[in-house]
């Protein structure tokens, strides 16, 4: 399957075009995967640094099926493929220990990890003190007894009445949080 094909069957495309529309040049990722939406940053001139804990010995659990043993290998394959690993800082960390660093901000925060409701709260936290722009992968995600991504997002929201909420409800969908200009 080509990377176009790639791109379009999931998000890849509409990723590109918002990033390249909204001009945003530095972008935070948590959960690179096999890294499609980190290529699809890239590829429309962003700076990505992306975080994953995916490790040999940590490879998989019951809240994602799409990641693989190999799967920051074929990420890094994909963005040295493309040309564009000069422009990707890959980290294999934990990111709920990622350090809050005073005067850092960027364009935007993508968030497609676990989506566990505790995690995601933890990423939206941290997120609002970095950036205006918010964007969460499966906002629809669910798992029996759980809460989900949007409730996370819902709470979030709650909280933190000069953010707001735009996204798409289809089988997962990606949903955009951002903060309205002073």
């Amino acid at each position: 399957m080509s990377e176009e094909i790639l791109l379009r069957a999931n998000f890849g495309v509409p990723l590109k075009a918002l990033t390249a529309g909204m001009h945003w040049k530095n972008i935070l990722e948590f959960g690179t995967c096999r890294g499609e939406s980190t290529l699809a940053f890239s590829l429309a001139g962003a700076d990505v640094v992306t975080f994953d804990n995916l490790r040999e010995d940590n490879w998989r659990d019951i809240y994602t099926t799409e990641a693989g043993k190999n799967a920051s290998k074929t990420a890094q394959e994909r963005f040295k493929k493309h040309g564009v690993y000069h422009k990707i800082d890959m980290i294999i960390a934990d990111d709920k220990k990622l350090p809050l660093i005073d005067g850092l901000h960027w364009d935007c925060v993508f968030i497609d990890t676990s989506h566990q409701f505790e995690h995601t709260v933890l990423e939206l936290e941290y997120s609002k003190n970095v950036t205006d722009n918010i964007l969460l992968d499966d906002i629809g995600w669910s798992v029996k007894g759980k809460l989900t991504v949007m409730e996370a997002i819902e709470g979030f929201l709650k909280s933190n009445p000069k953010w707001f909420f735009t996204g798409r409800h289809d089988i997962y969908g990606v949903g955009w949080v951002f903060k309205k200009g002073e």
